[in-house]
């Protein structure tokens, strides 16, 4: 009995020691990547908040350039439907793109000013 206890711990002892070296070998491959980890983590997102800046500031453009060819091609008179239609149509089309164009500006100057902060709140974000 005392064999085979000894031979278990035996056994025990060395799946333990080369679980420690598995463990210490990821430790060092971890501490390696981080930094590598956390620059193209800002990159990418740098480079996302700046392509939806660009596509929502092309959208805006779009619909401005399209309200100000049916203001020119109604031609005065007031209030009349086709331009109201056209103000309306440009408040409540343009509005959306606006608001996704300042919250990728915003969310690229927090990356490219305080990227410890950017980093701070994605972790909090990815805990939750």
């Amino acid at each position: 009995m005392t064999e085979e206890v000894t031979e278990l711990v035996s056994n025990t002892n060395a799946a333990l020691t080369v679980a420690l070296e598995y463990v210490k070998t990821a430790e060092s491959f971890v501490v390696e990547q981080a930094p590598l980890f956390i620059q193209e983590l800002l990159a990418y997102n740098l480079a996302y908040s700046v392509f939806w800046c660009v596509f929502c500031a092309l959208f805006i453009g779009v619909v401005v350039f399209g309200v100000v060819k049916l203001f020119k091609i109604t031609k005065g008179g007031d209030m009349n439907e086709p331009r109201f239609f056209g103000s309306v149509f440009a408040v409540f089309v343009a509005s959306w793109p606006t608001i996704g164009l300042f919250e990728n500006l915003f969310t690229a100057m927090k990356i490219t000013l305080a990227p410890r902060l950017f980093l701070l709140e994605e972790l909090s974000r990815l805990i939750r």
